[in-house]
């Protein structure tokens, strides 16, 4: 009778191990359990809370830079403004000051053209004894009782000296009608207002006087007149 024969196989202490390596091969090695445990560790994690207040931090610093970006633009604004105005309003005043000055300009020639105008219009010839390139000659408007007095070529007077208009009645009174003194260029203007007969004047003089002017004629005339028309 045969021996009977177990059910499996022997797992019993006699019995080969799986694991244990065979005749002729080399041992396995041994796992690196360690590393695998580190490689395999979980990294940090940032809360949300932390993130949101991270991001926070940066919108408000770049809030706080665009503010600050457009008061300053503001600012350089606000000074190029006021800088404008400024500007704006001596402009103005320079063209006031021309318009004032043109308009007085032009007040001046209107009355200068009525004062060598109209009906009632006298005009006397200057002349200078021994000098005839010295002309001039005054314009009487009976009307309006203006007398404007034109001359060239007329030599600057000494130092305190000027020279002195007059009206020449014909009882010999002589009638101040001011003083002046020729430009650079021997040009002289003179006007004064008086009213006088017609039938009473002479003529016109000019004399050389000092400077301020004389009650009467102190000198012989530099200039006299005999009327035109």
């Amino acid at each position: 009778m045969r021996p009977s024969e177990p059910n499996g196989p022997d797992h019993g202490a006699g019995a080969p191990d799986a694991d244990a390596p065979r005749a002729g091969q080399p041992a396995p090695a041994s796992f690196p359990v360690r590393a695998m445990r580190d490689r395999s560790a979980p990294h940090p994690v940032v809360p949300a809370s932390g993130r949101r207040e991270g991001w926070l931090a940066i919108l408000t610093i770049a809030l706080l830079a665009a503010v600050i970006a457009l008061a300053i633009a503001w600012s350089r604004e606000r000074r190029e403004h006021a800088r404008d105005k400024a500007t704006l309003s001596d402009q103005v005043r320079v063209l006031q000051g021309r318009v004032e000055e043109a308009e007085g300009e032009a007040d001046d020639r209107l009355e200068a053209m009525d004062a060598l105008t109209g009906p009632q219009l006298s005009v006397f010839e200057l002349v200078a004894p021994g000098s005839p390139e010295t002309k001039g000659r005054v314009f009487w408007n009976r009307a309006s009782g203006t007398w404007t007095m034109l001359a060239q070529d007329m030599a600057a007077p000494a130092r305190g000296r000027t020279y002195q208009l007059w009206l020449v009645a014909r009882d010999g009174q002589r009638v101040n009608a001011g003083t002046f003194e020729p430009d650079d260029a021997g040009h002289a203007l003179a006007r004064v207002t008086y009213e006088m007969e017609p039938a009473r004047l002479a003529g016109v003089e000019v004399t050389d006087e000092p400077e301020g002017g004389s009650t009467q004629p102190t000198g012989a005339p530099v200039l006299s007149s005999a009327p035109a028309r």
